[in-house]
């Protein structure tokens, strides 16, 4: 897949079908300006909002791993999800000429807070960077004409064909302008969109439905000829040492210039023509740059110029970021690290937004080949954010089948983790800072409704720790945490016994009651591993146990909660203790399907060994008859891990409409239950209060088909 296999090996971006010859990019930087409030900055919406009075603009920055003049593009798509309006109707569909900037995203408190009084006829400075009816970079440049546009603005793409539905827009015949973004990098401003009538879409921000970008291509025969290409760029005071190298089959002359802030450095153009195979170094001077804001890092963006044709355009610019640290590699990487450098400062540290830094922060990172730079391992995007500050936790991230501590067989997957293996990526701005985050999978009445967006980047710690480093402070922990126990309904485990846990060693650090469901967890203690703390909990002869990390509490003090804390561990424990018989054995079972009785019998019985597959509709259902009222303590799954992604366990006694049912269980997510907390024997088990019922039945909550080999029952020991 020529250049793009290289660039999803550094960063899994975008998705290929090597057969079809075709990837699609759905990580977008968007936006859209209005001109009734010309100051405002809409980044980090959750819709795109076109209009007579707007525009939209939608920018693909990973296009770049594509490969340059080794990819001929075919066909390029552009997929717009509607959320609202019913034809959209485009006045002008343009590519945008000049560079943008989507700004910080809306914050809850960005979304909710009080807009400050402003005198009449005052006005309002944008927020800095961000695009806006007057500004494409708040209070640093303006667009030729509000809205942009202006003939530097953007220049209307002929030739489209626009097709539409009742769920989504498809814009056509972009493939001309794809190639130039894909061969000029520079030169990808992404696009613009005027509607004559009121429409919204779903944003990059969006938790489904994003701005996708479609692009098929073939491969480009090797185009012969000069092949110019800037190898390294190091600071030598004032001025900036250019290595330039052919890399092609023909000599030719060359000029370099180094830009900043836009603004076009002097020229310096090479005394001869260079041979293939050769390479030159140049003296080039810095330009001058603005001191505005906190911009620790600032680009030069170098250009390489060369005399007739050139074979390749992708690898004619540098940037240069002047008060960046530099990093390099053993010889063999330098290439390799190049592209991941490049990747990591377009877009992973500027995309990699949280509430609490809702523009991404500055740093950057140039690689070099001096040897006072700072030596990596490897040209990896982990060994670049460890070089800048972030942290090694060690194992982490782990499932069940390879956990790294032998004191318990749990599983700790985190549920979005980032590009540096472990962590969260998911986007937070939309809540309160207070609001507790679930780090595992677990149903929740506001992350059911509105889930938070994945960036699948750079995780928050990783963020925070980065940008600490660079302001000279230091990282905070919570100065109190507590743990709220619950069971797996969000209901609290009160009287039970805790423990709170060496992971290597089993001692424990604390123990006690959870009381009315919490637990406060002690300071860290010497020995205790970096990163890891174990919550063990016992009820009824039956343990439980809960991972807490590290990077949990940091990215909850990031969050505002420096002073207390709060985590919450779901926890899988019965209000009574387990009789071992099966009460489900042999009973009589059906589901919404209305299956014969042969296909389901199985499952009451020594199982399916290949499983029997479950409708994917919402709300399908399976049903047990115990045939007289029990009192339930624990509901077992046995799969090869292949159920309904989400469903509810209900129970209801004799007389008892469905509809009367009270809730057993909820699982938010089958496949990580099945990757972390299965038991030896394969089977994901249910427990908590003991309620007593006739019927058992399991609801599906997604839309996705499911299977099961064996549904096992055990009935609470009554007391007395």
């Amino acid at each position: 897949m020529l250049g793009l296999v290289l660039g999803l090996a550094v960063l899994p971006l975008a998705t290929a079908n090597s057969q079809t010859e075709s990837a699609s990019f759905s990580r977008a930087q968007d936006t859209h300006i209005v001109s009734l409030e010309p100051d405002e900055n809409f980044g980090g919406s959750a819709t795109l909002s076109g209009g007579p009075d707007r525009t939209i603009l939608i920018r693909f920055p990973e296009i770049s791993t594509l490969n340059g003049n080794r990819v001929k593009v075919k066909s390029a798509t552009l997929r717009l999800s509607i959320v609202a309006g019913d034809k959209p109707e485009f006045r002008q569909i343009g590519a945008l000429k000049t560079p943008w900037s989507e700004g910080p995203l809306r914050t809850f408190i960005k979304n909710f807070q009080a807009k400050p009084a402003v005198p009449l006829g005052t006005k309002q400075l944008a927020p800095l960077n961000a695009a806006t009816w007057r500004d494409r970079f708040g209070q640093r440049a303006g667009w030729q004409r509000p809205g942009a546009q202006g003939n530097n603005d953007a220049v209307e793409i002929p030739n489209l064909q626009v097709t539409s539905s009742e769920s989504e827009v498809l814009i056509a015949g972009l493939g001309a302008t794809v190639q130039n973004w894909i061969s000029t990098p520079e030169q990808n401003f992404g696009i613009a969109l005027k509607l004559a009538n009121k429409f919204e879409f779903a944003s990059a921000q969006s938790t489904i439905g994003q701005p996708t970008l479609i692009v098929e291509f073939e491969s480009a025969p090797s185009a012969t000829g000069p092949d110019l290409a800037i190898d390294s760029v190091e600071s030598a005071g004032d001025s900036l040492n250019v290595t330039v190298t052919n890399l092609g089959t023909e000599a030719a002359k060359f000029s370099l210039s180094a830009n900043g802030d836009e603004r076009t450095g002097s020229e310096i153009a090479s005394a001869s023509p260079l041979a293939p195979g050769k390479s030159e170094t140049i003296k080039v001077s810095k330009p001058s740059l603005s001191k505005l804001a906190d911009d620790f890092a600032k680009p030069i963006r170098v250009q390489l110029a060369t005399e007739g044709t050139d074979a390749n355009l992708e690898d004619n610019r540098w940037t240069y970021y002047e008060g960046a640290p530099s990093v390099r590699v053993a010889p063999e990487q330098w290439s390799q690290l190049k592209k991941t450098a490049g990747l990591f400062n377009e877009l992973l540290v500027p995309m990699s937004r949280y509430s609490w830094c809702p523009a991404g922060i500055a740093a950057r990172v140039n690689p070099s080949k001096a040897p006072e730079a700072t030596l990596l391992p490897d040209s990896s995007i982990k060994s670049i954010a460890l070089s800048l500050g972030a942290p090694d936790f060690g194992p982490t991230n782990f499932s069940q089948s390879k956990p790294p501590f032998s004191t318990s067989s749990r599983g700790a997957g985190d549920l979005a983790p980032g590009l540096t293996g472990y962590g969260d990526t998911r986007f937070d701005g939309s809540l309160p800072g207070t609001l507790t985050i679930p780090y595992e999978p677990s149903s929740s009445p506001i992350f059911d409704v509105t889930p938070l967006s994945v960036q699948s980047l750079l995780p928050a710690t990783d963020i925070a720790f980065i940008d600490a480093k660079q302001r000279g402070k230091t990282v905070e922990l919570p100065k109190t945490t507590i743990v709220r126990v619950l069971d797996l309904v969000g209901r609290p485990i009160s009287g039970a016994d805790y423990a709170v846990l060496n992971p290597s060693t089993g001692d424990p650090f604390a123990q006690g009651k959870t009381g009315t469901g919490s637990v406060v967890l002690p300071p860290a203690s010497a020995g205790e591993p970096a990163g890891m703390r174990l919550l063990r909990v016992t009820k009824n002869g039956v343990s439980d146990d809960f991972w807490i990390k590290t990077w949990q509490l940091i990215d909850t003090a990031a969050r505002g909660n420096q002073a207390v804390a709060f985590l919450e561990a779901r926890l899988n424990l019965p209000d009574l203790p387990i009789e071992q018989t099966d009460l489900a054995k042999g009973k009589s079972i059906s589901n919404s399907e209305n299956d014969p009785p042969a296909k389901l019998v199985s499952l009451v019985g020594t199982g399916a060994a290949s499983g029997v597959t479950f409708s994917g509709k919402d709300r399908a259902w399976i049903e047990i008859d115990l045939g007289r009222d029990r009192t339930i303590a624990e509901i077992s799954l046995f799969s090869n891990g292949d159920f309904w992604k989400s469903f509810q366990i209900l129970g209801y006694g004799t007389g008892q409409r469905v509809d009367e049912a009270s809730p057993f269980a909820i699982e938010a997510d089958f496949k990580w239950a099945f990757a972390n907390r299965k038991d030896a024997d394969g089977a994901v088990r249910y427990r908590g209060p003991a309620p007593r019922v006739r019927f058992i039945r399991i609801i599906n909550r997604g839309k996705s088909e499911g299977r099961l080999n064996r549904i096992e029952i055990k009935p609470a020991q009554i007391p007395g």
